[in-house]
């Protein structure tokens, strides 16, 4: 329910090809993401040998969310989800991403929350971190383990998911259920998380 802005795709089979007509979302997402300190400052400039059609392409699903959510520890989190149609292929992935980031110099742990196997980065600084898991067929993703953990809690039920939130769900009966996917974005939170209220 902290979600300040979230990016969901989900797709029918005959609306793939309107995905090209979201791209100018990502600049709008990555605009946040600077203006509130959500993102990476580094872990984009890893250079990863991954190829899509090889490493992606067998495991990945029509669902992908990105959002943006304020995890009560400082800075707010970027997480991700997508859905995965095979966890064996998916966790060879992450596993790949994993070995290649380690032969870099990063330095990964293990821990289990809430049952949950979740790998992250400890190595590095504030900028420049990574938590990962699987659960429920989905691939997860965060640049914080409090962001991940906010995660897990909310698929859990532990914590109030955003689909409870009354202002999301009036957005939601607005929308035309014939879509591609949606942007969410909680503007007051986010002009107070960037430091101008």
């Amino acid at each position: 329910a902290d979600t300040m802005m979230m990016m969901s795709l989900s797709p029918g089979p005959l609306q793939v090809s309107r995905l090209q007509n979201l791209a100018p979302l990502s600049g709008v997402l990555g605009a946040v993401m600077g203006e509130t300190g959500a993102a990476p400052m580094d872990l984009g400039a890893q250079s990863l040998d991954i190829d899509f059609a090889r490493d992606i392409q067998p495991w990945i699903g029509l669902e992908a969310v990105a959002g943006i959510v304020d995890t009560g520890a400082g800075e707010p989190a970027l997480v991700a989800a997508v859905a995965s149609r095979s966890s064996r292929e998916s966790a060879a992935f992450l596993k790949k991403v994993r070995t290649q980031m380690e032969g870099s110099g990063a330095v990964f742990e293990e821990e289990r929350y809430s049952g949950i196997l979740v790998v992250y980065k400890t190595s590095g600084d504030s900028s420049d971190q990574l938590a990962y898991a699987e659960i429920n067929r989905f691939v997860i993703a965060a640049t914080s383990l409090d962001g991940l953990h906010a995660l897990i809690d909310a698929a859990q039920g532990k914590q109030t998911a955003l689909p409870k939130n009354s202002t999301y769900q009036r957005m939601m009966k607005e929308l035309s259920g014939n879509r591609i996917g949606y942007l969410y974005a909680d503007w007051a939170t986010i002009r107070k998380m960037g430091g101008s209220e």
